[in-house]
């Protein structure tokens, strides 16, 4: 959010941050987005240069093809809160 923020202060009390399992009920209406990191892939491999990603020694044709795949060392829901 400190990218949203750095840019318009005004939505800074409009922001929220929950837990993966938190209800957003709360937060309504809202727009919000879901991340996570994952640490210590050694599988998987990204080549900036051409673009190309390899998981297991297997060229991936699409980065959505690895969700799933990896264990999430960190989750986060960041959100901003709307007029009502």
């Amino acid at each position: 959010m400190d990218g949203i923020l750095s840019y318009n202060e005004e939505l800074e009390s409009k922001t929220f941050q929950a837990n993966e399992t938190d209800s957003v009920n709360e937060f309504t209406p809202c727009v919000f987005g879901i991340g996570s990191s994952s640490f210590g892939i050694d599988n998987a491999r990204i080549n900036t240069s051409t673009k190309k990603i390899w998981y297991e020694d297997e060229e991936v044709e699409n980065l959505s093809l690895l969700y799933g795949k990896f264990n999430e060392d960190e989750t986060w829901v960041l959100g901003i809160r709307r007029d009502r």
